[in-house]
């Protein structure tokens, strides 16, 4: 039961106790569903995936591994203790007979092992990466490639359909549009209009002519 101060309070706002007033916990809506599509392709890339890191070698998931933990501020923490503890270890602030005495050449000797290995480890692990790229890559020309095909067969089915209907078009880009483009065509266009400037600043780098000379 409420007391008089709860009812008072409620009278003077009673708005503060509805749904959607800064005054009341906010009621979660329904989430929007994903479409059946979606959650196939993601459960398929995933599927692939696990694939994937299945039918790599031992070596190579064990290089992908130290090099993922390399990166982690874990593997900072670890050296700066370990650093710190043989540091202060050789110091002889532990009264303690040091190992390794000042320059620490056995602890220098250690690092630069350890950053052979591990750059031979990250390297192994970008080369992974990159392949994985590569493939995703490919994926997604492949399908541009398809939908463009289909696109280009749609465009020319509904202009068929226009032209039985009899309704009239006036848009010249629309024949353009239904012939099926040409990906080495295509590639070739953009090598030639990416080397059309090279040649220009060359052109215009040349030292003045003879008549200017003479001026």
């Amino acid at each position: 039961m409420m007391n008089s101060s709860d009812k008072v309070s409620a009278a003077r706002h009673p708005d503060d106790r509805k749904p959607g007033h800064p005054g009341h916990p906010a009621v979660a809506g329904p989430r929007k569903s994903i479409p059946g599509v979606v959650t196939k392709n993601i459960a398929t890339l995933l599927e692939n995936e696990q694939k994937e890191d299945a039918r790599q070698p031992l070596a190579d998931r064990l290089a992908h591994g130290i090099a993922r933990f390399t990166g982690s501020t874990w593997f900072v923490l670890l050296h700066l203790v370990w650093f710190s503890a043989w540091i202060i270890w050789n110091e002889g602030l532990l009264m303690v007979r040091p190992f390794d005495p000042y320059p620490f050449g056995l602890l220098m000797l250690i690092v630069s092992l350890e950053a052979i290995f591990l750059s031979a480890f990250v390297l192994i692990s970008q080369n992974q990466l990159a392949r994985r790229q590569d493939e995703r890559f490919n994926l997604d020309l492949q399908i541009n490639l398809l939908a463009e095909h289909e696109v280009t067969k749609l465009l020319g089915q509904v202009q068929k359909l226009c032209e039985r209907l009899g309704v009239a078009d006036d848009d010249q880009e629309i024949g353009e549009l239904t012939t099926a483009t040409e990906a080495g065509e295509v590639l070739a266009e953009l090598k030639e209009n990416a080397a059309q400037p090279e040649s220009k600043t060359v052109g215009t780098k040349r030292g003045p002519s003879n008549s200017e000379s003479r001026k």
